[in-house]
């Protein structure tokens, strides 16, 4: 399944192209993408029951990844229902070439990425009186 996001920012339109898979409901609880103001945007994503350590978040080649590797527990329980992905996975965004990963945090379960627009000197907002 492939999700087009166009977001208007200062009369440019960014294009983030997001490949997410149907699967991803069982991996990630919750995708949010968060329109802060003109210049920067968060991506939240809810990673209930990996611990700080399984998770790595870096770019590469205009992309932002998303991974996290949960150790195998041998086990003889039989579940019924699982309701928390407890397996590895990677995840990959496109990121458009005036976006850049200002800050991530990871906390209480909840990734949250803030992604910035760079803004050439020459586009940027100039008052002279």
């Amino acid at each position: 399944m492939l999700v087009l996001f166009c977001i208007r920012l200062q009369s440019h339109y960014v294009t983030l192209i997001y490949f997410l898979f149907v699967h991803l409901q069982n991996i990630c609880q919750s995708l949010t993408l968060i329109h802060v103001n003109n210049v920067e945007s968060r991506l939240e994503i809810a990673l209930a029951g990996f611990k700080k350590k399984e998770v790595k978040v870096y770019t590469e080649y205009g992309k932002l990844y998303v991974t996290a590797n949960k150790e195998d527990k041998e086990s003889s329980t039989e579940y019924v229902h699982k309701g928390l992905a407890q397996r590895s996975f990677e995840r990959a965004w496109t990121l458009s070439e005036d976006v850049e990963i200002k800050d991530v945090i990871f906390e209480d379960g909840l990734l949250t990425a803030t992604l910035g627009k760079i803004v050439p000197d020459h586009h940027s907002r100039k008052e002279y009186l």
